[in-house]
């Protein structure tokens, strides 16, 4: 498991978990307090949730459900808070690697790999440093590479932000 950064929820503006590669990129958005479907990409409809709705301990991991293919590539994970008078986002990178095994009957065996992190940091206002930190101790819980085969397609992506 990923060790978790945690957001300040009071202070949250919005996260947005997206897809660069793809026309419509939006996997995920939280905005003005709840979780916004309409300019989300349908292909990940029904499919993702953050690991926590209420973000109680401020955790914006993502859950990815029902695993595909096309659902290699990169993600990036973008949370704006509000301190102070002056907004700051955070845009964390990640590879999401899939392998897929023979199939055995309706079962197909997949591997899905995240490495070749590369967390890159937009930072404005008073709160580089803090976020510095928070990059540094995200980069570190990515030192080893994360493996997880089921059997099922699923996939608990414990991304970060």
């Amino acid at each position: 498991m990923l060790e978790k950064v945690l957001v300040d929820k009071g202070s949250l503006r919005a996260v947005a978990w997206t897809k660069p590669d793809l026309q419509n990129k939006n996997v995920y958005l939280y905005r003005d307090g709840r979780f916004d479907p309409a300019d989300q990409n349908p292909s990940f409809k029904n499919r993702v949730d953050l690991q926590d709705r209420q973000m109680k301990d401020g955790d914006v991991s993502l859950i990815l459900k029902d695993v595909m293919i096309n659902d290699a590539g990169k993600y990036e994970c973008s949370v704006t808070q509000k301190k102070d008078l002056s907004p700051f986002t955070t845009t964390i990178t990640l590879d999401l690697r899939i392998n897929a095994d023979s199939t055995s009957g309706n079962t197909t065996n997949m591997t899905a790999h995240l490495r070749q992190h590369h967390p890159s940091a937009k930072t404005s206002g008073s709160r580089q440093k803090q976020q510095a930190r928070m990059l540094q101790t995200l980069l570190e819980s990515f030192r080893q590479p994360l493996a997880h085969d089921s059997p099922h397609g699923d996939l608990i992506c414990l991304i970060c932000c």
